[in-house]
């Protein structure tokens, strides 16, 4: 399998993942396909041994040669770091395996791009995720959201938010990142707005296979940093300021779910302000968003409760039971659709290393030291 012509490119930006890295190096180059693909890896100057391990692979693995390795001399940050690689992906499809994600089945991508194949209109595929804390499997899902296999639609992409599809589960059309509109290139994230951008011609496909895994608890994964009140605040500010030029952008025509999405982080801001025992920033943020929420009920319900009982309890509860989105009926029989799912589909086993079929192990490679670059 040569690279020249891969149909899917793998984007894996990795920044201190010396933990995670070689089970998501390994995850990706045990997939079984019936077409070329490529590995892009991107490592963002990173202070630990992830650059040692990547090139330990690159020099043993037999199937390195699929591999190419970009190593900066300087950290871009993770969004200029994500575009920069994206853009030396060369296939027709695009998939996404984060340097601390892994895939769990070695079909993903024959899967995923045969079902993309069958619904030429989608550009985007997902599926739900398995939840590690760690290295350790839980009893939850990421990302499921029914038993069946089925399209969603722009506007349910939008209200769905950044959680609605788990990272590593994306594949999608390279065409969509050559639409992305220039100014979503500083936004505090990039996949939320892909998945929006890549619904917007025929839906996203959501395949009901659970066939990667998302991290909790880590020191580097994105929830664990959301939970400082300062970082969430300034992703909060510039989060809102992208989702809102997208709406524009779009003549307003989504405007009802982008308000939903952008109330939904005002809310986590708010409950982690709560938290922090913040009661001035909690009471600030909800005069600079007064305006926005003037109609709003349940907001100004829930800041009166947060102010007067300064409990992040209360204010937690309120908002799961009257404010977040689908409703508690709707979230319990979804929860016993996952038991169920999770019952019949037991996670698999996390790739530690090559497990090749002989036909693997015969395919010709380039040498992987042409594609390293630095």
């Amino acid at each position: 399998m040569t690279t020249d012509r891969a149909l899917v490119s793998i984007s894996m930006i990795t920044y201190n993942h010396e933990a995670f890295i070689r089970t998501a190096i390994h995850s990706v180059l045990e997939q079984e396909t019936s077409f070329p693909y490529e590995l892009v890896i991107s490592n963002d100057h990173s202070p630990d041994n992830t650059d040692e391990i990547i090139r330990e692979i690159i020099s043993t693995h037999p199937n390195a040669g699929v591999i190419r390795y970009i190593c900066h001399l300087e950290n871009l940050g993770m969004m200029r770091n994500s575009m920069h690689n994206l853009k030396q992906c060369r296939g027709e499809y695009i998939a996404f395996c984060e340097g601390d994600d892994a895939w769990t089945d070695p079909r993903k991508l024959e899967i995923q791009i045969a079902a993309m194949r069958e619904h030429p209109a989608c550009e985007l595929s997902f599926h739900p995720a398995f939840v590690f804390s760690g290295n350790t499997v839980t009893r939850s899902l990421y990302g499921f959201h029914q038993m069946r296999s089925r399209v969603f639609s722009p506007a349910e992409m939008i209200k769905g938010g950044g959680e609605f599809c788990p990272t590593a589960s994306l594949v999608f059309k390279s065409s969509v990142i050559q639409t992305l509109p220039d100014f979503l290139q500083e936004a505090p994230i990039g996949d939320y707005f892909i998945q929006i951008v890549g619904s917007l011609r025929g839906g996203a496909l959501y395949i009901n296979k659970a066939m990667s895994i998302y991290r909790i608890h880590t020191n580097i994964s994105w929830t664990t940093t959301l939970n400082c009140a300062a970082k969430r605040a300034a992703f909060f500010e510039n989060y809102a300021k992208s989702v809102q030029m997208l709406n524009l952008y779009l003549n307003r025509f989504y405007e009802t779910e982008f308000f939903f999405e952008i109330t939904r982080h005002y809310r986590n801001l708010s409950l982690t302000y709560l938290k922090n025992n913040s009661i001035r920033e909690y009471k600030l943020l909800y005069q600079q968003n007064k305006e926005n929420h003037r109609n709003t009920l349940g907001i100004k319900v829930l800041y009166y409760i947060g102010r007067l009982t300064r409990s992040e309890k209360a204010a937690s509860w309120f908002d799961r039971l009257f404010l977040i989105h689908p409703n508690p009926v709707h979230r319990i029989f979804k929860k016993i659709m996952q038991f169920q799912f999770i019952r019949c589909n037991p996670p698999a086993k996390l790739a530690r290393g090559p497990q090749f079929r002989a036909s693997h192990e015969k395919i010709s490679q380039p040498s992987h030291r042409d594609d390293v670059v630095r």
